[in-house]
């Protein structure tokens, strides 16, 4: 090698460190506001549920879960380190931070160009802290890693067909998969360009070695699960809930109605301002930019950001036909549009190069960037959310502090409730007793360490409109067999798109007959704390007789007619009158 040959090579030894360190030094930046946010309701179930996966418990088997069974593994992991939800943050942090790595490595592979890939890097850790302490350590955020990782390990097997690439993308979109089902999605699009790549130079049949990779962690999960004896207990909620729970909230709404919606949700929240914005100008730019290119009135270097736009697009439209599939639309279910957005603002808001671009064009590029910047940086949470930080890590205000604010919660959620009852249960009961939480928090049970009765979490499966009754007769006999000391009642927290209709839990336990006679004949309030009310058992001695399955409810448009014709001065008053706020 000459020396000219070695001077130019040694640029790019460099770069290939200093972007992916600007990229490293971004997301602790950003994400150094997370390590402070509290848990929220999602968090709170999924660390219970991982609580007692490490406590010897089997999921589907012993704890019921409608969910895909990675992130509470992944919780699972977090509680290896401490029981704390700064450890959660953490965790976040870290898988964060290498899904922004392997992003900048994907796009530098793709545009052959590392600080734009790098900007793409920076600019996905963001936009995904951006959103709150209810949004961040998600699932949605989660598989996100595998998803690029996927496409990082297939993308040179379009180029070289090599069947093991194929094999290991495969694998890491199972992986997604099990994170999150409708992820699932990934796999024929992925399939479609393996099949056109295949149909070039049949060396080796793409489509195929992908399908069989998805399939093992896929195989792999079903054996330990029948292993373990939970494989009907995975498929049932499986095939009566997930058909159902997506559509409850879409009733007569049609499908292109609730594709309408989607985008109103997606609109209405700040926090999709910024890669909306930047993304969609990304993808006007590069249209333009790949027109003028075709015309021959740019250089040849912008033919590597012609492929990022077929990138982005190609994987932005995946990722909402996995938005659309979910149905539900909450904040974090986007996170999964944040890497083809910022593929997107890199294909077309990053300075152009070639023989055909001039220095000041460059220049100029640069300073509108940095003035694009400043103002996305501006309108961003992010001012508010290092002054949180800076007063937590100076002193003036503690974690506690924090987490107790009104702001750390929602209509049916608030933190400092939680953490009440859970101080309270902890003062006032023993360690081994057993504490049933009605309602959709067993965080409580986290935070006071207190185990449950049953299977059931959280009365979602019980109360709700996509519920069957065999769960609800389950759910009974096993309270009537081993009641618990403690029954702590929620109010004021309907969740109508998740139940699919108006009650509340306190409304819900009245309409469960059987439930409702239980606790009557047996539990006398003892405390209030805020929305919640603390049952104990009368006489802990004695052991209530099963109840009859024909006093359940057979559905739940008899719960709401119940609760319908309620006479407030004798059926609400049963369950302690003046015991409820408002």
């Amino acid at each position: 090698m000459t020396s000219d040959q070695r001077a130019a090579t040694a640029p790019g030894r460099a770069g290939r460190l200093l972007p992916a360190a600007v990229v490293t030094a971004a997301t602790l930046v950003f994400g150094s506001v997370s390590l402070i946010y509290p848990y929220g309701r999602d968090h709170g179930i999924y660390a219970w549920l991982a609580w007692a996966v490490r406590s010897g418990r089997v999921m589907y088997r012993d704890l019921f879960m409608g969910m895909a069974p990675l992130t509470v593994l992944v919780h699972a992991l977090a509680q290896f380190f401490g029981r704390s939800m700064v450890v959660l943050r953490v965790v976040d942090l870290a898988w964060t931070l290498v899904t922004a790595l392997l992003f900048f490595a994907l796009v530098r592979r793709v545009s052959g160009r590392a600080w734009p890939s790098a900007a793409a890097g920076a600019l996905y850790a963001f936009c995904y802290y951006q959103f709150g302490f209810w949004d961040t350590a998600q699932v949605d955020g989660f598989l996100n890693l595998p998803v690029v990782a996927a496409l990082l390990v297939a993308l040179p097997a379009f180029d070289s067909a090599a069947r093991r690439r194929w094999f290991a993308a495969g694998c890491l979109l199972g992986v997604a998969f099990l994170f999150k089902y409708p992820a699932g999605v990934f796999l024929p699009g992925l399939a479609a360009f393996a099949f056109y790549r295949w149909s070039k130079a049949r060396g080796v049949f793409g489509p195929g070695w992908l399908v069989a990779g998805f399939f093992l962690p896929v195989a792999v999960f079903l054996l330990v699960l029948t292993a373990s004896g939970a494989l009907g207990a995975y498929f049932e909620p499986v095939f009566r809930r997930a058909l159902s729970y997506p559509a409850l909230a879409h009733l007569g709404e049609g499908p292109f109605g609730r594709f309408l919606r989607m985008f109103a949700e997606y609109l209405r929240r700040p926090a999709s301002a910024v890669p909306l914005v930047l993304g969609g100008t990304g993808l006007a730019a590069g249209l333009v930019r790949f027109a003028r290119r075709k015309a021959g009135k740019v250089g040849r270097g912008s033919s590597s950001f012609s492929r990022l736009l077929v990138l982005s697009s190609a994987w932005l439209f995946l990722a909402l036909v996995q938005v659309y599939a979910q149905g539900r639309f909450f904040p974090y279910h986007f996170l999964t549009l944040l890497p083809p957005l910022a593929v997107a603002a890199v294909a077309g808001l990053a300075p152009p190069q070639g023989p055909g671009c001039r220095t000041a064009v460059r220049a100029v590029s640069y300073l509108l960037l940095a003035v694009l910047a400043v103002g996305v940086v501006s309108v961003t949470p992010y001012r508010r959310s290092f002054a949180d930080l800076a007063r937590v890590a100076a002193g003036p205000a503690t974690l506690a502090d924090y987490w107790h604010l009104p702001r750390q919660g929602t209509q049916d959620f608030r933190l400092s409730e939680q953490l009440q009852v859970a101080d309270y249960l902890r003062a006032r009961t023993t360690p081994e007793a057993r504490v049933l939480v009605w309602g959709a928090d067993p965080l409580i049970n986290y935070l006071a360490r207190r185990r449950g009765v049953t299977r059931f979490g959280y009365h979602h499966p019980l109360v709700s409109a996509w519920g069957w009754n065999e769960l609800r007769r389950e759910f009974i006999a096993a309270l009537a067999a081993d009641p618990p000391a403690v029954i702590v009642v929620a109010g004021h927290d309907a969740t109508p798109l998740v139940t699919g209709h108006e009650l509340d839990s306190r409304e819900a336990l009245v309409a469960f007959t059987p439930l409702r006679a239980l606790v009557v004949r047996d539990y006398e309030l003892e405390a209030r704390i805020a929305r919640f009310a603390v049952l104990r058992r009368a006489d802990s001695d004695r052991t209530p007789p099963a109840l009859p399955p024909d006093r359940l409810e057979t559905n739940l448009a008899e719960a709401r007619a119940a609760i319908g014709g309620m006479n407030p001065a004798s059926d609400r008053a049963v369950l302690w009158p003046g015991s409820w706020p408002g």
